[in-house]
């Protein structure tokens, strides 16, 4: 065994200085449904980070768009986003919010499929990726006021904190 991955007893100190303040910062994830919903979070907002990216390099450099095509595809998915997310959290207080993310992750998951599908048999056409766009923007509307109400249903007060900095990343 590596005597070097051993703490030396003259370490312990500092290393229970540290765990404690890592606890301190990011004691939510001392929970693991929290641990687990916010690894899932992560993942799903930079999955929405490729796809923006993505369906921007479609239109641009696969089909030939213009400037104008990209700044219609970035208004058609961030008007709907912005107008429902005033009404996301009506929504999360009326439904099961667990099943609300399932629904909003299962819409966006169909949503690409079909864009994909379109892209794979060469009928994908500009006006596809917008509308596609619009409608992920519809969903992800939901999304935010969604998650923001779930989260605390997974930890304790003690953790409120750390949570909602843990949720800005």
């Amino acid at each position: 065994m590596n005597k070097s991955l051993i703490p030396k007893r003259e370490n312990a100190q500092e290393i229970a200085s540290l765990r404690a303040r890592l606890v301190t910062k990011f004691g939510a994830l001392s929970n693991p449904k929290y641990r687990r919903y916010w690894f899932g979070s992560l993942a799903s907002v930079g999955a929405i980070q490729i796809v923006t990216m993505a369906q921007g390099w479609l239109i641009v450099d696969k089909l030939g768009g213009s400037e104008l095509d990209i700044g219609v595809l970035g208004g058609a998915t961030a008007v709907p986003t912005i107008v429902i997310s005033l009404f996301g959290g009506v929504l999360a207080d009326r439904f099961d919010r667990r099943k609300l993310i399932i629904g909003v992750s299962a819409a966006s998951t169909a949503l690409l499929m079909l864009l994909a599908i379109l892209d794979a048999t060469g009928s994908v056409m500009i006006w596809h990726v917008v509308v596609i766009a619009a409608i992920q923007g519809l969903v992800m509307g939901f999304d935010g006021p969604v998650r923001s109400s779930y989260f605390p249903l997974l930890i304790e007060r003690k953790h409120m904190t750390s949570a909602v900095v843990l949720g800005t990343v």
